[in-house]
């Protein structure tokens, strides 16, 4: 049960699932989607047939690798090499190749478009990328962070990172055409608790942040210099007035978003509920206190945080929680209606408007725009049609990232016409997107428009998340620059060159103002999805919210927050440089990695609550290998930048050892477990002691990730 809808599945003998019906809040059988699955003798699935009667086959070769799905629209094969790795991957008409060095890393790959990118290493890490035979990037690294990047055939553009102890990102550079720019200069502030509170920037002015006890966004503003100019060319104006921005927010009990941008005495009000999405009743939740805008009542409660109002926008949602319907303006003379599949993707958008002259009182409507989107089988978007010119992009990926987009502007084109595969992609104008080898995974590197040698390079220069901030030329000029409000939207840009990648794993949709984010589509003027989790509850209790801190998380899949700057939550960026520090791992934004043995039952207790039981100690140590030793299932915890600092302020010294290397600490005896930590070096390491009260509850409220190692 979620919210109303419930989830019948059906198994065989096997405990395999064979069907799944999914009934909508109205819980009509005669609207129910019906997923059936079919395996082979192996246990393999082997069919699916989707709501809307679709089949998807899924084939495997002699090892049983998937080899290949078919869906009857646009395939998807693999090929692999004696190791077990991908050579080639076939989307629709295009293919991707790989190659590998003696060591199993990637070497070179051949993208869509038929641009090559070749990756040279220095020890695990990448030092430089080509592009069809010429430097496209170099890269420097330090602690397994990149510290600098040369960018460009010659290297005219020279990045620079710099990170603090605890591996934060404090400062960034760009290094323009010396003779032409200033360089670019950006500064991050953190509070004593590893929270961001402030960047600095040389040419777009200072944003400030503040946080509520729940370590949620509370306000945001943007500064701007006097004479800000998002472009470097000289005597370019382009602020139209901007004067920077004030943000307010409010969450409620259930961690929806319910007002921002505005200053409390004027609050953009979010029409919501308290209730949790595991409501299994359809009954009204306690009213807000009454807030208005422009003298119209702005809260009223409703059921499965399902967002009805906000501003002059008022929502309708179908019976699984997708919004069907949202009409703005004044009487809502603009609607926006959304049609949705089985699978709840969106597969059309449009844009109506709604009028009358003074010679005929009844109301018309036309259609201004019209888009039609398809996916493949794993859920990606693969083309964007507008209906009314014929244009059509397709949409080519590598995993969860967006690799290539072509572009057709020929209404009677259609690829299954053209027998050539280089015929098919020169019918095309293509843009293809290249990612840093720094672990942010989404975060972008340079975008090619064109092949070959012949095809224009920008390159990417991101904030802390791996949002784009500007996009440069080799030559160092801008082309396209931006600031952004805390949720994503842009508050102003400037652009020559178009630009659609916004947060982390975010594309831009001009047609609707959305933001396609792999897995949903993102609002980023409310800061809320227009569906709800497919995962459901395992993406929290919250089903349509984005992140509650923006400014230090992100939602790259559209599936859970995670933390950016690492492929995997908890994967070590860093390494201390102290033996002796009580923390050895930090992923690349400071998140602090540490380790704890228990027995299954606390493990068990662990996973189900996601708190961490005490136990007499309550021991946690930087050393996988230390904390191995020990008996039991071994976890792995990552937790909030500046959570081993907030335990040191209440900490105790448990021998002299650790007194010489914290000697800040108190060497005190006695009773310690219920309002002190203690740090003991043993084994060559420094061991923190919890205890059974206010330690474990700041290690506990700061907890970011947690997984099984052993």
């Amino acid at each position: 049960m979620f919210d109303g809808r419930y989830i019948v599945w059906d198994y065989d003998n096997n405990d395999r699932i064979i069907k799944r019906t999914e009934y909508g809040d109205t819980r009509n059988p005669k609207t129910a989607l019906v997923t059936t699955y079919q395996w082979d003798n192996r246990g393999r699935l082997s069919s699916r047939v989707l709501p809307d009667g679709q089949t998807i086959d899924y084939r495997y070769d002699g090892f049983g690798r998937l080899s290949e799905i078919d869906d009857g629209q646009w395939p998807l094969v693999w090929q692999y090499d004696k190791c077990g790795r991908i050579t080639q991957e076939h989307q629709g008409f295009s293919s991707q190749y790989f190659d590998y060095d003696p060591a199993g890393r990637l070497f070179r790959t051949r993208m869509p478009d038929g641009n090559i990118l070749t990756y040279h290493y220095q020890g695990e890490n990448v030092s430089q990328i080509d592009l069809n035979g010429q430097t496209l990037s170099s890269h420097q690294w330090e602690h397994g962070q990149e510290i600098r990047r040369h960018m460009g055939r010659f290297g005219e553009l020279t990045c620079r990172h710099q990170f603090d102890e605890r591996g934060r990102l404090r400062q960034q550079t760009l290094q323009l055409h010396q003779t032409l720019s200033k360089p670019i200069e950006r500064r991050y502030d953190y509070n004593v608790v590893g929270e961001l509170t402030q960047i600095t920037d040389n040419y777009k002015g200072i944003k400030t942040f503040t946080y509520d006890l729940k370590s949620r966004i509370a306000t945001a503003s943007h500064k701007p210099y006097t004479g800000l100019t998002l472009s470097d060319k000289p005597g370019y104006d382009d602020v139209n007035g901007y004067r920077g921005y004030d943000e307010q927010f409010r969450f409620d009990g259930a961690d929806n978003l319910f007002s921002h941008d505005m200053p409390l005495d004027s609050l953009k009000q979010f029409e919501v509920s308290h209730a949790k999405t595991s409501r299994q009743d359809d009954s009204p939740t306690p009213q807000h206190k009454a807030q208005h805008v422009d003298g119209q009542p702005a809260v009223k409660a409703i059921h499965a945080n399902r967002l009805m109002l906000w501003a002059d926008r008022h929502y309708q949602y179908d019976e699984f929680g997708n919004l069907i319907r949202e009409r703005r303006g004044k009487r809502q003379h603009t609607e926006h209606c959304f049609t949705w599949d089985g699978q709840h993707r969106l597969i059309e958008f449009k844009k109506i408007r709604h009028y009358h002259d003074a010679h005929d009182p009844q109301f018309h409507e036309t259609v201004v725009s019209c888009y039609r989107y398809t996916y493949d089988a794993f859920g990606r978007r693969i083309s964007k049609t507008d209906m009314q010119t014929g244009d059509k992009t397709l949409f080519f990926w590598l995993g969860d990232k967006l690799l290539t987009e072509c572009h057709a502007d020929d209404a009677n084109f259609h690829p299954s016409v053209v027998n050539n595969e280089r015929d098919k992609a020169n019918n095309y104008r293509c843009r293809s997107y290249v990612y840093t080898p720094d672990g942010h995974g989404f975060s972008p590197l340079a975008q090619i428009n064109g092949r070959g040698r012949g095809g224009e390079i920008y390159y990417y220069f991101n904030d802390h998340l791996g949002t784009p901030q500007e996009l440069v030329t080799a030559q160092g000029e801008i082309v396209w620059s931006a600031v952004y409000k805390s949720y994503g939207n842009l508050a102003i840009d400037y652009q020559t060159v178009p630009q659609p990648l916004r947060l982390p794993g975010q594309y831009f949709d001009e047609e609707s103002g959305l933001h396609y984010n792999r897995h949903r589509y993102y609002d980023p003027h409310c800061a809320r999805y227009i569906s709800q989790d497919p995962i459901g509850l395992a993406g929290g209790e919250n089903a349509y919210s984005y992140v509650a801190n923006p400014i230090s998380r992100i939602d790259p899949l559209g599936l859970n927050e995670v933390c950016p700057g690492t492929k995997a939550i908890g994967v070590p960026a860093t390494q201390s440089k102290n033996p002796l520090n009580p923390v050895q791992q930090y992923d690349a934004y400071g998140n602090e990695i540490v380790y704890r043995t228990m027995s299954q039952k606390q493990y068990e207790k662990f996973l189900n609550t996601g708190v961490m039981p005490a136990t007499t100690e309550t021991s946690v140590s930087p050393v996988l290998g230390y904390s191995s030793k020990y008996d039991g299932v071994t976890i792995k915890i990552t937790v909030k930048p500046g959570t081993f600092s907030e335990l040191e302020k209440i900490g105790i010294a448990a021998n002299s050892a650790a007194a010489k290397e914290l000697p800040n600490l108190s060497t005190q005896t006695g009773k310690w477990m219920d309002t002190n930590t203690r740090f003991k070096v043993e084994g060559g390491q420094m061991t923190t002691q919890l205890g059974q009260g206010k330690g474990i509850e700041i290690f506990n409220k700061n907890i970011v990730h947690f997984e099984k190692v052993q």
